[in-house]
Formats: C-alpha cells, sequence, structure tokens
C-alpha cells in the first residue's frame, strides 16, 4: 500500500471516521469498535449518500466498502480523489471486501492507502488505524476474554470476534442477524428461480460476512460459491446443493443464536 508518512499532521487530529457500507450489521460493529478505541464516526449505507455529503467532512479516515451495488466503491475513491486534489484535502482509503486474496493487489491498484479484510475484526481496524493515525497509542486498547462462550462442541458459532464488547450491543447485532437471515435465504431462492443473477450475487455477497462475524466460515464460504454461480464463475448446475446445505445450516444456526441469547 501506498506509504502515508509525509501525509499532513491536520489528518492525524480528526477523530471522525467516515464508514461506507452497505451491510448494517457490519456498519454497526464497526461504530461499536471506533467508539471503544475513541473515535467517533460517520455511517453511509450507500455510495450517492457518501458522495452527497462528502465535503462536509474534513480529512479523515474513510472505511469503504469496495462492492457497492450500483457505483463501486473504487469508483467513489477515484472520483472523490480527483475532487480533493482541486481542494487541498487529503483522506486515507481503506478498502474493505470480503472477496479473496487479490484484495490488497486490487487496492493497491486503485489507490487505496490499506485494506481490510471483511468481516473486520476489532484487532485488525486497531491495526489499521494504528498505521495511519501515528500519536493515538493511547486509544489502542488490548482485547481481554470472550464476551460469551458458544460452549457444547456441537455450537454452529463462536463469539471470539466480539471479545470486549458490551453484552446489549453484540444481541442488537445477533436480533438482527437472526431476524434478516431467513429473508435473505428466501430472495436468493427467488432470485435464482427468476434467474436474476446479479441479484442472487449482489445478496450472496451482502450476507456472506455476517456468517464470518460468528465463525461460521464453512457457510461463509458456502455463500461465496453462491456469489460466485451468480456472476457465472461457477456454474447453476451447483446451486441445488449448495442452497440446500446454507438453508439448512443458516435455520441451525439461527436456532441456536436465537435459543442461547434472544429466547
Amino acid at each position: 500500500m501506498q506509504e502515508t508518512n509525509e501525509l499532513p499532521h491536520l489528518m492525524f487530529q480528526n477523530k471522525t471516521i467516515l464508514i461506507a457500507d452497505h451491510s448494517e450489521v457490519h456498519r454497526l460493529l464497526l461504530a461499536d469498535y471506533l467508539v471503544q478505541l475513541g473515535f467517533s464516526c460517520v455511517l453511509f449505507e450507500n455510495a450517492e449518500k457518501l458522495i452527497s455529503d462528502f465535503d462536509r467532512h474534513p480529512q479523515s479516515v474513510i472505511l469503504l466498502e469496495i462492492e457497492f451495488p450500483g457505483i463501486k466503491g473504487i469508483e467513489i475513491a477515484q472520483a472523490t480523489k480527483s475532487v480533493l486534489e482541486k481542494s487541498g484535502k487529503r483522506h486515507i482509503y481503506v478498502a474493505m471486501s470480503a472477496r479473496g486474496d487479490d484484495l490488497p493487489a486490487m487496492g493497491a491498484k486503485a489507490g487505496f492507502d490499506d485494506y481490510l479484510q471483511k468481516p473486520v475484526t476489532k484487532n485488525d481496524l486497531q491495526a489499521c488505524l494504528h498505521r495511519h493515525l501515528p500519536h493515538k497509542d493511547d486509544l489502542i486498547t488490548p482485547l481481554t476474554g470472550v464476551l460469551f462462550s458458544a460452549g457444547a462442541e456441537s455450537k454452529l458459532y463462536s463469539l471470539k470476534m466480539f471479545e470486549d464488547d458490551d453484552p446489549e450491543f453484540v444481541r442488537s447485532i445477533i436480533e438482527i442477524f437472526v431476524f434478516e437471515t431467513p429473508g435473505y435465504m428466501e430472495s436468493i431462492r427467488n432470485a435464482f428461480e427468476m434467474d436474476n443473477m446479479a441479484e442472487l450475487k449482489l445478496i450472496a455477497h451482502k450476507i456472506k460476512p455476517h456468517f464470518g462475524f460468528f465463525g461460521a466460515f464453512a457457510l461463509q464460504n458456502t455463500f461465496q460459491k453462491l456469489e460466485d454461480i451468480g456472476a457465472g464463475i461457477l456454474g447453476k448446475d451447483k446451486f441445488t446443493e449448495l442452497m440446500e446445505y446454507a438453508e439448512r445450516e443458516s435455520s441451525l444456526l439461527v436456532s441456536q443464536l436465537n435459543k442461547d441469547f434472544l429466547a
């Protein structure tokens, strides 16, 4: 990634981080992490809102999902950088994506200063901010313990990612996941039946990191394959097997989380 040593000190004085991500769960999770680290944040649910509100904010770090529907994060970065060059402002652009090993190279080629693999952990976020916001060591706090224990080995989830988080906040994340996941399953199947591969790809990409939050990496990988079907990388003949597994396992995961934390 690009060197940031020559960035003006004004950059380091701003404690408000901008977050643009189409996943409500991921926005809330990042916001909670940032508050714990002593930062404030502004959340954007789509690219258009970020672009329309862009000039109102001083130089900052922008955590930017690179695969928004419609306007892509890469296009946002390129467009806003062009505007900023004329005004003399400078932002730190951090690409976020659930993509695989090509994310670092793609982010660097597009001019991003850094990248974060989704689902973003608190440790990764701390390290990223520390790289670009020196002199803020007092804001970086160690992680200690695990908020909840998954209990028996038969559990399909782990809450290791939520170390040190407020229990009520974690419960709110679980509530969103439990409430939204069945609808996503239905939407993916409907998109396939209507041969709307673009919609299938979009939904699978959006929900994929959510399973990573709970350590359900086999399901996360399954949704990557469903996304690949939507993108035409994987054959449609694989859909039924993958979808049946996704529906079965996600239903069990939702049931366990609901029973353990919401019932």
